[in-house]
């Protein structure tokens, strides 16, 4: 999890930055054009000659704003695709071939698609009920293990009197691992 919440905060510096390349170019436009429209005199916000007030020019207004802000969420997605195939393109870079690679870019595209927002800091579906749900089965795995160390193993060694363990003989050779034989 903690690599990939690194990958995630790489990519959302990324989505940012373009996004503020965007709005700096957007707002570099707005100058000359509100010049053009007459919405600007000098350095002073005006009322144009041309601007009635009439229902017309608002709804005029409200089209033209409505088409500014979707250009402006589509370069923001198209933004955050270039960011995440970039940091893909990182993680495969990073990685050998194999499950370890894959697993990480699948995660990550999953991260990353379009209704995520881009300032979440956990990865999607990493929660306190998903971390519970995993120390619970470390911990079962856990108890398991060390019941089967109880059954099969003699701490006391072989030749001692309590023997755990009564439905297997060892043998034991130095410098090699004990053998269990049923």
């Amino acid at each position: 999890m903690p690599r990939l919440s690194a990958w995630k905060a790489h990519w959302r510096k990324l989505v940012l930055g373009g996004d503020a390349v965007i709005l700096a170019g957007l707002l570099l436009l707005a100058l000359p054009l509100s010049s053009l429209l007459g919405f600007r005199d000098g350095g002073q916000f005006t009322k144009p000659g041309w601007w009635q007030g009439s229902a017309g020019d608002i709804a005029s207004m409200l089209i033209a704003l409505g088409v500014l802000t979707g250009a402006y969420a589509w370069l923001h997605f198209r933004v955050r695709e270039l960011a995440a195939g970039h940091v893909k393109n990182r993680i495969e870079k990073h990685y050998a071939p194999g499950p370890d690679r894959e697993c990480m870019g699948q995660a990550f595209s999953v991260n990353t698609r379009a209704w995520h927002s881009i300032f979440g800091t956990r990865p999607v579906g990493w929660s306190s009920r998903t971390r519970k749900r995993l120390q619970q089965s470390i911990a079962q795995a856990n108890e398991y293990v060390q019941t089967l160390n109880d059954t099969f193993t003699d701490p006391s060694g072989p030749g001692s009197s309590q023997h755990p363990a009564t439905c297997c003989r060892r043998t034991h050779q130095p410098g090699r691992a004990t053998r269990i034989h049923p």
